[in-house]
């Protein structure tokens, strides 16, 4: 396949799928378009999901396997984007599935109007013991925004569930290497999808949004990595979010942006950083004592209470009654509430 023929690379590191792997990637080579590549990278997979890959691109030449030894997600899509020959990129997890149509939609969407990133919506289903016992729709309605207006409106679009992920969009590869957003090594255990879309704030000249639900991502309790395991990493990683936030940002911008949207500033933190460190405190897999874990929600209280706590409460009830639970019960100091909230 000649590189001018290949209008979308899609990425996905693939690490012990189990039986998932192979829905995912035939909801890929299903897709209308057919101008497209499918890199899959075997990260040190143990349980037969290396020899399907290898399978697959037996059958389908527009698959690409590499093997390496497990290096982590980060490292995986790294290794990809750079032999990635598509005009756009797009990602995939191993365990979830792309609806029909979408890369067609999304790539004539973003070319015809020069898109340097494109996000869809995406649909999250939440299954324990195999049963779905809830479904989640994020997405916006049909907007193009220039840089000034994806800065000032990066915080009320991050709320709507749009800008936290990467598998829910498509990247211009010559966007992502002239400005060498790769993925931050440093992340071992989460937090590379923030970073990296956040990194899109100094440099991504015009982003589309079209309300057309293309992903549907699976929160398998017990089998992904975010909720089956603890690791300390993946908590700092969280509680780092406020100073690298202001890192994203060009300078002078990061304070104008929340000056004007202080109610959607407050709501994100609450959501991606107070509500996402409690709910990883409270996992069943965290081991720490009930002391140290309230010792951390004490320091994240410091470090935010002139953040947050002047937050419309009334506002917040009618956009999420949850976060406005855990509003009031963060803001007068009922840590152990808070955790028995999120357990």
């Amino acid at each position: 396949m000649e590189n001018y023929n290949v209008k979308i690379s899609v990425i996905m590191p693939v690490y012990n799928s189990g039986p998932y792997l192979k829905t995912a990637v035939d909801s890929i080579l299903a897709q209308s378009l057919k101008d497209i590549e499918l890199i899959l990278v075997d990260d040190g997979s143990t349980d037969g999901s290396s020899e399907l890959c290898d399978e697959y691109s037996r059958k389908d030449n527009r698959v690409i396997v590499i093997h390496q030894k497990n290096g982590g997600i980060c490292n995986a899509r790294n290794a990809a984007l750079k032999i990635a020959r598509g005009e756009y990129i797009a990602f995939s997890d191993h365990d979830d599935e792309y609806l029909p149509d979408i890369l067609l939609v999304s790539y004539n969407y973003a070319s015809k109007n020069e898109l340097d990133m494109l996000k869809y919506g995406h649909e999250t289903y939440y299954i324990k013991d195999d049963d779905v016992f809830r479904r989640r729709k994020f997405y916006v309605n049909d907007q193009i925004l220039n840089m000034e207006q994806y800065q000032m409106s990066f915080f009320s679009l991050a709320n709507e569930g749009v800008l936290i992920c990467v598998w829910d969009g498509l990247y211009k590869k010559s966007f992502i290497m002239r400005y060498n957003l790769t993925f931050d090594l440093k992340f071992k255990s989460g937090g590379e999808d923030l970073d990296f879309i956040g990194r899109t704030l100094k440099c991504c000249s015009k982003i589309g949004f079209i309300g057309k639900i293309g992903y549907r991502h699976y929160l398998r309790y017990g089998y992904s990595t975010s909720t089956s395991n603890f690791k300390k990493a993946h908590l700092d990683n969280i509680m780092s979010l406020p100073e690298n936030l202001k890192s994203y940002f060009p300078v002078g911008v990061f304070n104008k942006v929340v000056k004007n949207d202080r109610f959607s500033y407050s709501m994100y933190i609450l959501r991606e950083y107070v509500g996402a460190t409690i709910n990883y405190l409270a996992s069943t897999s965290c081991m720490m004592k009930n002391k140290e874990k309230i010792l951390i929600i004490n320091e994240l209280y410091r470090k935010v209470n002139n953040d947050i706590l002047n937050i419309s409460f009334f506002k917040l009830i009618k956009k999420t009654p949850k976060y406005a639970l855990l509003y009031i019960l963060f803001k007068y100091k009922r840590f152990s509430l808070c955790l028995r909230l999120y357990r």
